[in-house]
C-alpha cells in the first residue's frame, strides 16, 4: 500500500486528497489550521495539525516514512521551500512541489523537489490521478465524465495486437492513437529522441513495452487499464 503525505489544505491540497482516498492508500493530511485539518479528517489515515517547517514534528508523525509528499501550501512561498528541502534532508523518495513563479520553480528544484506542479495548469485531481495510477501519462477531461488519456501501455498487454485486447468490448474506451519514442543517437552520451505517433491505429497494430495508448473514455473505464499491470 502506498504511502502519501500531504502537506496544506487549500483547495488543491484537498481535491489531492479526495482523489487519493479512492484507492488504496494511506495519507497522512498536515496543515497548521485546524479548521481545514478537522475538514480532512474523514478522508485520511491521520489528520495532524501541524506547522510543516518543524522538522521534529514531521519526523514524529512519521512522514520519513512515506513514498510521496506533495508540498500543496501557495501563498507562504518561504515555507513552501523550506518544507521542500526539510522532505529532501529526510529521504523522502518523491517530493513533488506546488509552484507560483518560474523562479519558484528554479529554487524547489534546487532544494530537492523531484516534480513541480502549477495550479494553474494542474488540478489536484488530475495529480491526484496520475499518483494514483503510475501508468497514466496525462488526462484531460472533456464532457459528462469522458477524458482524454495518455496511459503507458500495461505489461501484460505487450505482444498483443489491438484486436486481441478488445478495449471497445472489454474496457468501453476506444483508442484513438499511438505513441513511441525512439533514440535518434547511436551513441550512449546522445540521447536525441523522436516521438513518432499512429494517428490511425488498427486492430494489427501490436502493441510494444515502450508505447503510450492515446484513449477516450470514461474516467472510471480508462482508470481500470491505468491500474493494470
Amino acid at each position: 500500500m502506498k504511502q502519501f503525505a500531504v502537506l496544506g489544505l487549500g483547495d488543491f491540497g484537498m481535491n489531492l486528497i479526495e482523489t487519493l482516498s479512492k484507492g488504496e492508500t494511506q495519507i497522512i493530511a498536515i496543515d497548521i489550521d485546524k479548521t481545514k485539518v478537522a475538514k480532512a479528517k474523514d478522508m485520511v489515515t491521520h489528520a495532524l495539525q501541524l506547522d510543516s517547517t518543524n522538522e521534529a514534528a514531521l519526523l514524529e508523525a512519521g512522514l520519513n516514512e512515506v513514498d510521496t509528499a506533495v508540498i500543496c501550501m501557495g501563498k507562504d512561498i518561504q515555507d513552501n521551500i523550506l518544507t521542500t528541502a526539510i522532505l529532501k534532508r529526510m529521504g523522502i523518495p518523491e517530493i513533488i512541489a506546488r509552484a507560483s513563479s518560474s523562479i519558484h520553480e528554479q529554487i524547489l528544484r534546487e532544494v530537492g523537489a523531484h516534480r513541480i506542479v502549477n495550479p494553474e495548469k494542474d488540478s489536484g485531481i488530475r495529480i491526484g490521478r496520475q499518483l494514483l495510477y503510475s501508468k497514466l501519462e496525462d488526462s484531460v477531461d472533456l464532457s459528462q465524465g469522458y477524458v482524454l488519456a495518455d496511459v503507458h501501455v500495461p505489461g501484460q498487454m505487450v505482444g498483443k495486437t489491438i484486436g486481441d485486447i478488445k478495449f471497445r468490448t472489454k474496457y468501453k474506451v476506444n483508442v484513438i492513437a499511438l505513441k513511441k519514442t525512439k533514440k535518434l543517437g547511436r551513441r550512449a552520451d546522445d540521447q536525441s529522441v523522436v516521438q513518432e505517433y499512429n494517428s490511425l491505429p488498427t486492430a494489427e497494430d501490436i502493441l510494444e513495452k515502450d508505447m503510450i495508448l492515446v484513449l477516450v473514455g470514461q474516467k472510471d473505464d480508462i482508470d481500470r487499464i491505468a491500474n493494470l499491470d
